[in-house]
């Protein structure tokens, strides 16, 4: 009984050094585990002006108090071969001196008391630096600077940023400017719009204008976190009496005879004429320091109105117009720019005479010249009772229709005699279906209001040339558009709409073949119906085998439009 006693108290007593043993080592192990610090939720950035801000908690941007991450007492910023330690866990950093235009590679972590590093939190980013914003585009301006004149002694200009002050790169809310004027003094000031006018400015001199632009450049079209000012220089030339200036209307006005486009080289004109049928603005006649009088009825100079090509897949060289203006064109559309400069002549008395058809240049011109018909500084000019059709609006019929063969010879210098005969045509028929066309270029239409009548004189052949195919060939069938049949030749901007109106053929009785016969066409019913294209033709069923053997001859002479 004793023995079994001691053996398990043997036991017992071996069991305990055995434990004792297994602590020892457990705390052998145990004093060597690195329990390490807290790391960052995540490491995002912002791109500022030579700097970076990095946020790196969840919970936002909260006091370094408030932040608690395990045992971590300090934080690192690494980048590059730099290491910034800092003295306490911050929420976020604000990383400045980035002054390299390069991509930054940026590592975050904490450290604790025993200088136990945690997990590095990461991140790449490009600071805005003074080199991009050396290298940013802006949106420059228009310069548009004060005409010169011989009393000029001082010149302004106008900047207008038209595409406004902010640009892809950079959003503004003004700028600021400074010059020296002149006279060396300095100006200066602060704008919020997109527009400067600079004044007092040397006559023949470069004048620099110091924009200073308050904004925030973009980075992948979004604002980076700083303001900054970005500085550029715009140079204003103004002109001096041998600078040359370039006119809006420069070829019309070259076809006044002038070709000297300085200040020198116009004074002593006095005198401009401008066709209606192309004029889009008189802002050139502030050039011309002497200029008194004005006449808008192109009377007196050669120039011509567009030239219309005709497009088909078939048919090549067809145009119509290149002919200079005639009072029966009108412009369906029209608009005359630089009035307020005009005004301004006019109501200093510089400009004494103005000659203008009423309604030539549309009805805002009409209102705007009204208040000097009074003065006696505009003279409104009588429509002549009728005009002839020039020669450049008669075209080639087959654009129309491919089958309108005829051979048309101008002038006709074999035409039978007559009476105050002009512009005379031989039409000599080739195929069955023969025609005449006159045409005006799209930009234009049959001045209804005060032509009321299209009229011309035509002389039919012998029966005996006529006579075996019946009436096909008797008389002539006037056709009036707005534009050909076939659209896409026309380029017409009634291309949807074909206005068409037929009117009453002629058939000519056995008295008036071989003579002179007068044709007239009302044209008063179609006054807004755009009329421009006036289709003859010379066939009833179009089912003749007529050739150019046949030797039928048309004549037509006197086509006009009268009151």
């Amino acid at each position: 009984m004793k023995k079994t006693k001691y053996l398990v108290f043997v036991a017992i007593a071996m069991l305990f050094a055995a434990c004792s043993e297994m602590y020892d080592n457990a705390k052998e192990f145990a004093s060597e585990e690195t329990i390490y610090p807290g790391k960052f939720d995540f490491a995002n950035g912002s791109v500022g002006f030579d700097r970076v801000e990095i946020d790196l908690l969840q919970a936002g941007r909260i006091p370094s108090s408030q932040v608690k991450l395990g045992r971590a007492t300090k934080m690192v910023v690494e980048y590059d071969d730099e290491v910034f330690p800092l003295d306490s866990v911050c929420s976020w950093v604000n990383v400045t001196g980035l002054t390299k235009s390069k991509l930054y590679r940026f590592t975050v972590y904490t450290i604790d008391d025993l200088g136990n590093k945690s997990v590095p939190v990461k991140t790449e980013l490009t600071p805005f630096t003074s080199t991009d914003l050396d290298a940013a585009d802006v949106n420059a301006p228009r310069i548009t600077v004060e005409p010169l004149t011989a009393s000029a002694t001082s010149l302004a200009a106008s900047l207008e940023w038209t595409s406004g002050i902010s640009s892809l790169m950079m959003d503004c809310d003004g700028f600021s400017y400074e010059y020296k004027d002149r006279s060396g003094t300095l100006r200066s000031g602060d704008v919020t719009v997109p527009q400067l006018d600079v004044t007092n400015l040397a006559i023949g001199a470069a004048t620099e204008i110091k924009i200073t632009y308050h904004g925030w450049p973009k980075v992948g079209g979004a604002r980076i976190l700083d303001s900054v000012d970005m500085v550029r220089t715009i140079v204003v030339n103004t002109p001096s009496a041998d600078s040359r200036f370039y006119p809006a209307e420069e070829v019309m006005i070259r076809a006044n005879g002038i070709d000297n486009f300085t200040l020198n080289g116009v004074t002593g004109i006095n005198k401009l004429i401008f066709s209606p049928g192309t004029l889009t603005t008189l802002e050139d006649v502030v050039y011309f320091p002497s200029l008194t009088e004005i006449d808008l009825t192109g009377e007196g100079i050669d120039f011509p109105i567009q030239t219309h090509i005709f497009t088909s897949t078939t048919i090549s060289g067809v145009k119509t117009g290149g002919c200079n203006w005639t009072p029966f064109l009108q412009r369906h559309t029209v608009s005359i720019d630089g009035l307020l400069a005009l005004q301004g002549l006019l109501d200093a008395g510089q400009i004494t005479k103005i000659r203008y058809y009423p309604n030539s240049l549309g009805t805002a011109m009409d209102a705007f010249l009204t208040p000097y018909v009074s003065t006696g500084q505009v003279e409104l000019v009588a429509y002549p009772n009728e005009v002839l059709v020039p020669h450049a609006l008669v075209t080639d019929p087959t654009i129309q229709n491919a089958l309108s063969g005829t051979a048309t010879t101008f002038p006709a210098t074999d035409a039978p005699a007559g009476v105050g005969l002009e512009n005379t045509y031989k039409v000599k028929f080739k195929r069955g279906v023969p025609a005449f066309l006159l045409a005006f270029p799209p930009e234009y239409q049959t001045n209804v209001t005060e032509y009321r009548y299209f009229k011309f004189k035509i002389y039919p052949p012998a029966l005996s040339k006529i006579s075996q195919w019946g009436n096909e060939h008797r008389e002539v069938s006037p056709y009036i558009m707005n534009r050909l049949w076939t659209a896409a030749f026309d380029l017409s901007p009634w291309a949807s709409v074909q206005g068409l109106w037929t009117v009453p053929k002629t058939s000519f009785t056995d008295a008036q073949l071989e003579t002179w016969v007068d044709i007239t066409i009302d044209l008063s019913s179609g006054a807004s119906q755009h009329w421009r294209v006036f289709w003859l033709a010379f066939y009833t069923t179009a089912t003749s085998n007529l050739t150019e053997a046949d030797d039928v001859v048309y004549y037509i002479s006197n086509i006009r439009f009268t009151k």
